[in-house]
């Protein structure tokens, strides 16, 4: 288990690399060879892509933090929060990750409000500046819960009560058999 969140981990800090290099490439108007203009597509597909790679580990992290959480299996209640499962993470990460979605939220109206629908290569950079900085939040966001989890890992165990029955965080009485829960 933990090799797969490490690898994660990583995976999603090389792809935010390669996504804050495209993102002040683009951002700063630097001329971009023939050669990679050509190839630009075929980059955002595999960035788009990644994604999912990274996410769906992330998601099943997530998943556990709002089982262990207080979350109910079936029952539609969700109980995430983001401080929670940033919570391994230092304050400067937790600040950026936070940071990462306004940017993204601000550079994709920026973005879409210049008009990126054409096919040029101006357009095709556009789309490029808009692409990258919704990576870097995911990949970003990726990456810190992975941080978070490796370093707290009672954010995804299971707590359980003495005869080995599940408890939800919160609960002061198993319900099962009643018995009380110590304190967290």
């Amino acid at each position: 288990m933990n090799r797969l969140l490490v690898s994660v981990k990583w995976l999603s800090l090389a792809a935010w690399c390669v996504a804050l290099v495209a993102h002040v490439w683009v951002l700063l108007h630097w001329p971009v060879p023939s050669a990679v203009v050509q190839h630009l597509h075929r980059v955002q597909v595999g960035m788009t892509a990644g994604i999912f790679v990274v996410w769906w580990p992330t998601a099943w992290v997530a998943q556990r933090m709002t089982e262990r959480h207080g979350g109910r299996a079936g029952q539609g209640v969700v109980q995430f929060s983001w401080s929670e499962a940033l919570q391994g993470c230092p304050p400067w990460m937790r600040n950026t990750a936070y940071g990462l979605f306004i940017y993204t939220f601000i550079n994709f109206f920026v973005s879409f409000g210049m008009g990126l629908t054409g096919a040029g290569t101006g357009d095709a950079l556009g789309r490029m500046r808009m692409f990258s900085g919704l990576w870097l939040l995911f990949y970003g966001l990726a990456f810190a819960m992975m941080y978070s989890t490796l370093r707290t890992p009672s954010l995804i165990g299971q707590r359980s009560c003495s005869a080995g029955h599940a408890v939800r965080r919160g609960d002061n009485f198993c319900g099962q058999c009643g018995q009380p829960m110590p304190p967290q």
